[in-house]
């Protein structure tokens, strides 16, 4: 009766949101960088991004939704496996966390060099900045990325010289 007792105990405490773990702003941004570094071309081929994200993920970007599997078939069409280096800066997080979830926005800086398609032997430098959102969720004890909303705030491109 004792061991029914201690597991039932037991049961509840790991299953009661509020009693699990605490999400923090720490590991909020670090599974959001968690993304983008999987983004970046340098690791892009190793399938990380799927997961950090949930079954059910959408991105917002450049006014159209994508699963994950249609945001990567939308950059490969652009010919982002052929890019020479993609960063990301992240700052500016405003945050909030509930028991199983978190928001976050920020500022999002892209600095792309890849070739020109016009002229394969000119590389173009892209500048991005957007504005961003995204909703994470605890997912088997994972934050994950559940839906992520990006806008353009600013982009330039211009030729790229080492």
């Amino acid at each position: 009766m004792k061991n029914k007792l201690l597991a039932l105990l037991f049961t509840f405490i790991i299953s009661n949101p509020v009693l699990a773990a605490a999400i923090t702003e720490e590991e909020v941004v670090n599974s959001i960088n968690k993304f983008f570094n999987g983004l970046n071309i340098k690791n892009y081929k190793d399938d990380s991004l799927d997961a950090l994200v949930t079954d059910d993920f959408i991105i917002f970007e450049l006014a159209n939704s994508y699963t994950l599997d249609e945001f990567k078939d939308f950059i490969e069409s652009a010919g982002f496996l052929d890019w020479v280096s993609t960063d990301w800066n992240l700052t500016d997080f405003t945050i909030s966390i509930d028991n199983n979830s978190a928001h976050a926005s920020y500022l999002n800086t892209g600095v792309f060099v890849y070739a020109d398609p016009e002229n394969k032997d000119q590389l173009l430098k892209e500048d991005i900045k957007w504005l961003e959102s995204v909703y994470l969720v605890k997912d088997n004890g994972k934050l994950k990325l559940k839906f992520l909303q990006s806008d353009d705030i600013k982009r330039t491109i211009k030729p790229f010289t080492n």
